[in-house]
């Protein structure tokens, strides 16, 4: 499109397309606020990199490098001061926390199809990428189109490997490992199937066929040391200096009394936690109703494995 380099050139990190507004409001209504959006040029950055290997427990790779919400932005805004057009123009970045449905709008970009794990499905980098878009009042002579094309088939692999089946049939959210890791909830029996990852999952994604390719991710996303997590690591922090130290790490967001909880689950899964611990973790934070009915439950598993 001309006057639009980023869209004229492929571009070793991500695919980008861009939907016209109407396009979306056939699927969503918009909110009154973001009404003067016209087009929105949606933003595909694949992160796949090896699974590290490590006998301590470690985040999914979603949050591997630095937090990528903080990353994409920084990107976009350094690629959109290069543009003449935007300068001219109302805009506004968005990653991950957005008004729009980012899904809705990376398949009506032609990023990617919806897979049977309520992922987009990229045919360049799987479902292993981030969405990121720019909302703005231009209007364009054309729009990206779909992609007409499916991806998963007869394929139920993702499916089948779900521990939880939240992915069975239809996405259940409150089922699903990453959820039960970001969130608060009763199902504790559900967390019984974590054994290494301390926030997010990757099952569905690992078996999927789409995520055995190598491609180039910003150098910013790649593993750091930060996304190995313990005991020991959190005790050094209070609820206050939880976010400062963690503060280029997506997963800060869920907070320190979660991150804990999350720590004593995999412990007592793999039965390396005495009751004493979970005591001390239970006193400690006695006054969130949530944290203490989760290890009463956990105490309760232990005493009967006993």
């Amino acid at each position: 499109m001309k006057g639009l380099s980023f869209l004229n050139q492929q571009n070793e990190y991500y695919d980008v397309g861009i939907v016209n507004i109407e396009s979306y409001c056939e699927f969503h209504n918009i909110l009154p606020q973001y009404e003067w959006v016209k087009s929105i040029f949606v933003f595909s950055f694949g992160y796949q990199q090896p699974r590290i290997k490590t006998s301590q427990y470690i985040s999914a790779k979603f949050a591997y490098g630095d937090d990528y919400h903080q990353v994409l932005t920084r990107f976009l805004e350094d690629l959109l001061s290069r543009e003449e057009i935007f300068k001219r123009s109302r805009y506004e970045i968005k990653v991950d926390v957005n008004p729009f449905n980012e899904k809705t709008l990376a398949y009506l970009a032609g990023l990617g199809v919806f897979g049977k794990n309520n992922l987009i499905i990229s045919p360049r980098f799987g479902t292993y990428h981030y969405l990121a878009t720019i909302l703005t009042d231009l209007k364009f002579s054309e729009y990206s189109k779909p992609l007409e094309i499916d991806l998963c088939g007869q394929c139920d692999f993702c499916i089948k490997a779900c521990p939880t089946k939240a992915l069975n049939q239809v996405f259940v959210r409150e089922k699903c490992l990453s959820y039960l890791t970001q969130y608060p909830s009763i199902n504790y029996e559900l967390y019984n199937k974590i054994r290494n990852v301390f926030v997010g999952c990757d099952i569905c994604q690992e078996i999927c066929p789409y995520n055995k390719k190598e491609y180039s991710i910003l150098p910013e996303l790649y593993f750091n040391d930060l996304s190995l997590v313990n005991l020991e690591n959190l005790e050094k922090n209070d609820i206050k200096n939880f976010k400062k130290y963690y503060a280029k790490k997506t997963f800060k967001w869920i907070g320190l009394v979660k991150m804990i909880r999350n720590i004593l689950v995999l412990e007592t899964n793999n039965k390396n936690i005495s009751i004493e611990k979970l005591n001390y973790y239970q006193n400690k934070f006695k006054n969130i109703d949530w944290f203490v009915k989760h290890i009463e439950y956990l105490k309760e598993k232990m005493e009967k494995c006993q």
